[in-house]
């Protein structure tokens, strides 16, 4: 490839994550699961931005699971599922290059402000 070639695939590349992005958001098939309280809330952005933080350093996705695994204890079905949910989200927003922090605090403040309702993070029944 080409130099040309590429600088074209670096300046496409923010779009294709997007694309991805919106296309897991599309398949996905129902709502996700809802926050409880405030604590939950900071709890699952102290999640995401360990996910977040764990993708951008180019953890190996099974490595990062066993290490959320050892810092998380995820007791029910809702509560394994959100985790899920948060931890693709994550992973798919610090591979489109942005920063692990934006990403929790956005998270947070979604969820505080919805009361527990993160569907426009990680996606809405169909």
């Amino acid at each position: 490839m080409t130099s040309t070639h590429i600088d074209d695939w670096f300046s496409l590349k923010p779009i294709l994550f997007l694309l991805a992005f919106v296309a897991l958001w599309v398949m996905s098939a129902h709502a996700a699961p809802k926050a409880k309280s405030q604590d939950e809330c900071m709890a699952y952005a102290d999640l995401a931005l360990t996910a977040a933080a764990l993708a951008k350093n180019k953890v190996a996705d099974a490595q990062a699971d066993k290490v959320l695994a050892d810092i998380y204890s995820m007791k029910t079905d809702d509560a394994k599922e959100m985790a899920r949910m948060i931890v693709g989200s994550a992973r798919i927003y610090a591979a489109s290059g942005g920063h692990p922090m934006d990403y929790a605090q956005g998270f947070a403040q979604v969820c505080l402000a919805q009361r527990g309702n993160v569907d426009s993070i990680l996606g809405t029944a169909l």
